[in-house]
């Protein structure tokens, strides 16, 4: 946390990076008191430049680190339609995980809504006829992943992947599964500066498959992970150092397949349990020497 101090002895507020709140203080260098402030509070009271917060006592200023987003954010195109979308230029269709969720979804026209199951119909949100357009969605709360896997056969048919133009924020939610998470989402960039909780994923085959735009950085916990498959597969421009603990992965086939551009470090941390890696490590090395 940074901090600009003109003046001490001075009452101030500083950011907690880890709560994302304001806590207050008599003092900087004396006993926190125990008072929270919310981040509504936090954008009242304090002048947002440059990604840090400035908040001034009369002759003491203080300078916060950006404080966490707590949310899930990216940004689509309601207009987007290829042979991969399922729904008209003025709708868009969400697929979360199966599993335990709770999140409030706010899909950027001014509409929210409250979901508990992956199979909810307000997942499927109609923006009108005359409202196509860009729109950024934002989910608060906890849910298991995004996406929901094509059926065998599908052809990768089941999903308005293709309207996904960015992923802008992962906030603090505790991924479990991605698999399949941004299958097809050929036209999304990563805009993200933060780095997702994936630290009880098991399951991370065919994450980014045919992400041929995604090149953004994948500093990923995978220590619980046991299947790697697909999971760049045809992610043409990727090419992002890979840093991964892979002790439980067992599944590696095609992990790289078809990434055209990558010429990135690739370190492996416990590859032994991997019955799949030749396959993984012959699509890395006939990459590297193509």
């Amino acid at each position: 946390m940074g901090l600009d101090i003109n003046k001490r002895n001075k009452k101030t507020r500083f950011a907690n990076l880890n709560s994302s709140k304001i806590i207050y203080s008599k003092e900087i260098s004396k006993k926190i008191l125990q008072k929270n402030y919310t981040t509504n509070t936090i954008a009242k009271e304090n002048r947002l430049i440059n990604g840090d917060f400035y908040h001034t006592d009369g002759d003491l200023k203080v300078v916060f680190n950006k404080l966490v987003d707590p949310d899930f954010k990216f940004t689509i195109d309601t207009t987007f339609i290829d042979a991969t979308t399922i729904t008209d230029n003025h709708s868009f269709q969400l697929e979360l995980q199966n599993g335990a969720t709770d999140v409030v979804i706010e899909w950027g026209d001014g509409n929210s809504d409250v979901v508990t199951s992956n199979i909810d119909p307000v997942l499927l949100h109609d923006y009108g006829i005359g409202n196509e357009g860009v729109y950024q969605i934002v989910i608060k709360g906890s849910f298991e992943g995004i996406g929901n896997p094509p059926p065998p056969g599908s052809g990768g048919k089941n999903t308005d992947g293709g309207k996904w133009l960015s992923l802008d924020n992962w906030g603090t939610n505790s991924f479990t599964n991605m698999q399949a998470s941004f299958q097809n989402c050929a036209n999304m960039v990563g805009n993200y500066t933060d780095t997702p909780n994936t630290s009880s994923c098991t399951d991370m085959s065919f994450m980014f498959r045919n992400c041929s735009n995604f090149n953004s950085p994948v500093n990923f916990d995978t220590s619980s992970c046991t299947n790697l498959e697909g999971a760049f597969f045809e992610c043409t421009l990727f090419n992002q150092p890979i840093n991964w603990n892979t002790q439980n992965v067992v599944k590696f086939l095609r992990c790289f397949y078809n990434c055209s551009n990558f010429n990135s470090p690739v370190t492996l941390n416990g590859l032994l349990n991997a019955d799949n890696a030749a396959s993984m490590l012959t699509d890395v090395l006939i990459l590297i020497h193509r």
